[in-house]
């Protein structure tokens, strides 16, 4: 995997506040690099550095330029530089925006790292041995939680330099600080006492999306060790473009040869130690049968004769309104799942006080074509759209079909957005049958289209709305940044309690009986 250096553009590889007023550049007729930029492009191209400019284009939303515009800009100076760069990635959002399809916040505009991360999974960069650069905060905002490290170009000495590894006066400045740095060393960049990590990743979807915390922690702690990881079908696709794993092992772990065909996959790799944040005993056998001499996991129900490690999770009693039988000692208190997989983690490298990572997702390429082209069948373009998540895997969680239909015609009708109904194949006549009760046309049944999972994951990056059950699109949602409303029945929402941004939750009474379900009380 190569290093890289990121680079911010506007007034960081060309004059932008000086040659327009307002900071938005669309016309590559106005393009000028700045100061030494060439030859300190040559340098680290030279120096074997993937050269990735990335860039918040909030123009674009504010109506100023198109996206076209973008790309023409972007290629003007890449001509400039004689083709030298290897990748553009452009954040067309913002939250004060005019244009209602780019009017939002979206996990590539810094100071997220979302724009770092894409091109870090689609050209095999190594973080831990890259560079951000920008002369702004949000840019090294941004390159720190990818993991790089970071430098302020920083001319007048006013900025705010506190998420910068280095200060430079200017381009060719940040260059000779870079060429003259020693690469990563120490603890943070690897552990040879752990050596290869294999994670095994939670089988449920939002309970691999709740591990995302603990696992971006993990890569942070340790971004030089080598990392993969054994996930389940479908969990590939949902953690691809995340920047987590350098290598994923696929396999369905059923029955007694499941267990042995994934530990053969596992044991020419030669991983040393294992984080299971799986509740099972076979994961634990795998790990064993594979040779991991150090096995990290929950030690509850009999795992811990399988685990080098087994944790066991502080518990503390519940309290009303929670506590439904106070009589008889009451129950325990729901723990988090995001705080429990962070525990594990914080047992594997011995780091009580480690900080949990940011919980988002990446959207892959791939997966980002598969979902347009879903979108253009389903007929919204580049419209405003709110996605319906109907379904579940258990039916007492379900909000009623009847209701999502009154809700798909009331966001058409009163909010103007289209209404899209997602699902999985099973839940196809679902899907279909609110689409039927909306009015809507059929297309708009997401799963009649082939949706998958990884499509599934552009459509809902780019949603203005997602209402849904507590399922596992909710968290994927959640954690690329879109707005979401979940629906909770007779649950109780703290086991499953996310640091999401955008996110309101409706709580019907997590202290019903169980007996009473989801559907008697929307």
């Amino acid at each position: 995997m190569r290093p890289a250096v990121f680079l911010d553009r506007d007034d960081t590889l060309i004059e932008c506040r000086s040659v327009t007023p307002d900071g938005d550049l669309g016309d590559p007729a106005r393009v000028r690099l700045r100061p030494g930029v060439a030859e300190g492009v040559r340098a680290l191209k030279d120096a074997g550095y993937a050269l990735v400019v990335v860039s918040n284009q909030g123009g674009v939303a504010r109506g100023r330029y198109t996206p076209h515009d973008v790309d023409r800009v972007n290629a003007r100076v890449n001509r400039l530089l004689h083709g030298a760069i290897d990748a553009f990635r452009f954040c067309p959002y913002h939250p004060r925006g005019v244009v209602p399809q780019y009017t939002r916040e979206h996990p590539w505009r810094k100071p997220a790292p979302g724009m770092i991360l894409d091109a870090a999974e689609a050209l095999s960069l190594d973080l831990a041995r890259s560079w951000m650069v920008g002369d702004a905060a949000r840019d090294c905002q941004a390159g720190r939680a990818a993991g790089c490290r970071t430098v302020l170009i920083d001319p007048s000495g006013c900025g705010d330099r506190t998420q910068a590894d280095v200060v430079a006066a200017d381009f060719g400045d940040a260059v000779r600080a870079i060429l003259g740095s020693p690469a990563p060393t120490g603890p943070t960049r690897a552990d040879p006492t752990l050596g290869r990590i294999v994670v095994v990743a939670p089988s449920w979807v939002g309970d691999a999306v709740m591990a995302t915390p603990a696992l971006n922690a993990l890569r942070r702690r340790l971004p030089g060790s080598h990392i993969g990881a054994l996930v389940k079908p479908g969990i590939d696709d949902v953690l691809a473009g995340s920047g987590l794993f350098d290598e994923t092992h696929v396999d369905s772990r059923a029955g007694v040869m499941g267990v042995k065909r994934a530990a053969g996959k596992l044991r020419p790799v030669g991983y040393t130690a294992a984080l299971l944040l799986t509740n099972s005993l076979s994961t634990a056998m795998i790990a064993r049968l594979a040779g991991v001499r150090r096995r990290v996991g929950d030690g509850r129900d009999g795992r811990a004769m399988l685990l080098t490690d087994a944790v066991r999770a502080p518990r503390r009693r519940d309290t009303p309104p929670f506590d439904r039988d106070p009589q008889r000692g009451g129950r325990y208190a729901p723990r988090p799942a995001c705080e429990h997989y962070l525990a594990l983690v914080r047992a594997l490298v011995g780091d009580g006080a480690l900080a949990p990572g940011p919980f988002r997702l990446g959207v892959t390429e791939r997966q980002a074509a598969a979902g347009d082209v879903i979108l253009t069948r389903a007929g919204v373009g580049d419209g405003p759209y709110a996605v319906l998540n109907p379904g579940g895997n258990n039916p007492a969680k379900r909000w009623p079909a009847d209701r999502y239909a009154d809700l798909a015609r009331w966001l058409e009708t009163e909010r103007g957005l289209a209404v899209l109904v997602s699902g999985s194949p099973a839940e196809r006549p679902l899907a279909e049958s609110i689409v039927r009760r909306a009015g809507l046309p059929a297309d708009r049944a997401l799963p009649a289209l082939g949706l998958t999972l990884g499509g599934l994951k552009r459509v809902l990056q780019r949603a203005a709305l997602l209402v849904t059950n507590d399922t596992g699109p909710r968290h994927i949602a959640a954690a690329l940044g879109a707005p979401v409303v979940t629906l909770f029945g007779p649950t109780d929402p703290r086991w499953t309690t996310i640091p999401a941004r955008c996110e309101r939750i409706v709580v019907a009474d997590p202290t019903l009986p169980a007996h009473l379900v989801a559907d008697d009380h929307p």
